[in-house]
């Protein structure tokens, strides 16, 4: 039962380490570790530019239509829906949904085992970690995080997002080895794109092994993350597409 929780524990935990990735002295990596990081360099410049504007009514705009206001998705039986994306999951009857706490506690035990020096709560206020489900008698799960993009640098791409997603997740889980593949593919899921890629996660302390494919997507002003966990089968998120419904 203690590699089952470790294997929906990673891929919570490892789907939100953009924002609060731990930084170390190197200086490339602090350059990507943490997206939010290098958006709190440009506060000072950024607001020196908004008092000249010339059009201060319309940057307000600008602003809250890139942020929006996000709003948390319902689940009503084993179907997730989040009308902010325009999003539903249709949970397969042998998965279990997880409560808010669940989730919580679930990604301690990620962190503990990953070596990380970062906490549950850390997390939470990071990136909202909306829904996770699990088929708990072969370790497969999936998860769906929303960050708030607006506090990522102006004018950011995906790909120096993925870029900082993987170092900070492998500064923050040292115990964790980490080999990353399937990059520059695209996935559509009801009727949004995705980027998507993958790692295999080792550790050998506890014989894990297991395969995690995420996709990514920005909607409404927020980074979308779909993180699936293939646990112990050879499954991929490609047999679970059916469960998306537009």
């Amino acid at each position: 039962m203690k590699k089952i929780s470790l294997l929906l524990a990673f891929m919570l935990t490892m789907c939100s380490f953009a924002a609060c990735g731990d930084k170390d002295d190197n200086d490339d990596e602090e350059k990507l570790s943490s997206v939010s990081d290098n958006e709190k360099d440009k506060d000072d410049d950024d607001n020196d530019e908004k008092k000249l504007s010339s059009n201060p009514d319309k940057d307000k705009d600008d602003d809250d239509e890139k942020s929006g206001e996000f709003e948390r998705g319902t689940v009503e039986g084993n179907v997730y829906t989040n009308e902010f994306c325009g999003l539903t999951f249709e949970t397969p009857d042998d998965w279990t949904i997880y409560s808010d706490e669940q989730i919580k506690e679930t990604m301690g035990v990620g962190l503990e085992a990953g070596g990380s020096s970062l906490d549950a709560d850390k997390l939470v206020e990071s990136a909202v970690c909306d829904f996770a489900a699990v088929n708990q008698g072969i370790g497969e799960s999936i998860a769906f995080t929303f960050e708030n993009a607006s506090k990522f640098p102006e004018n950011y791409t995906m790909d120096q997002y993925i870029s900082a997603f993987k170092l900070s997740t492998k500064a923050a889980m040292p115990n964790a080895d980490i080999d990353w593949h399937m990059d520059g593919e695209k996935a559509e899921l009801c009727g949004i794109e995705f980027d998507t890629f993958g790692s295999d996660v080792k550790i050998e302390e506890y014989g894990l092994d297991i395969t995690q494919e995420y996709c990514l997507a920005e909607v409404n002003g927020y980074m979308l993350s779909i993180a699936y966990t293939s646990g112990y089968t050879s499954k991929s998120m490609n047999d679970y597409t059916d469960c998306f419904k537009d």
